[in-house]
């Protein structure tokens, strides 16, 4: 897939049951996603909330929001061989893979992405889950 040009975010994925630990299993995968969050800084080219979403093997680039984003009840999600770079050019506390509120969040697995290309300034990170 490619999702590119857009105003707001790229992917909003949610669902699963988190007190019952039963994954949803969305999957966004192979996709090409850049050029997002023109209007909206808030916005991650892939937001996601509730249990056992997948992100894997997927580009994300060019924007001034961050690549990937967790939300608040983000549980059993994982994200793995991404490439995620020149992102977090337009927000001061952020990350290419950042998370919001995660003291509640577990089961979150992080491995094998290669992030590069980020403007370094104090309160942008990598990785800050």
């Amino acid at each position: 897939c490619e999702i590119s040009d857009i105003n707001n975010g790229g992917v909003d994925m949610s669902g699963g049951d988190i007190p019952s630990l039963t994954p949803v299993n969305n999957i966004v995968e192979n996709c090409h996603i850049y050029d997002y969050a023109k209007e909206a800084t808030g916005s991650a080219g892939v937001t996601l909330s509730g249990m056992g979403n997948i992100v894997r093997n997927n580009v994300i680039h060019d924007s001034t929001s961050q690549g990937v984003l967790f939300r608040h009840e983000s549980n059993g999600m994982l994200v793995e061989n991404n490439e995620i770079y020149n992102v977090v050019r337009g927000l001061f506390d952020a990350g290419a893979i950042y998370g919001i509120n995660l003291l509640e969040n577990t089961g979150i697995t992080i491995k094998n992405n290669y992030i590069h290309d980020l403007i370094y300034e104090l309160g942008r990170y990598l990785c800050n889950i």
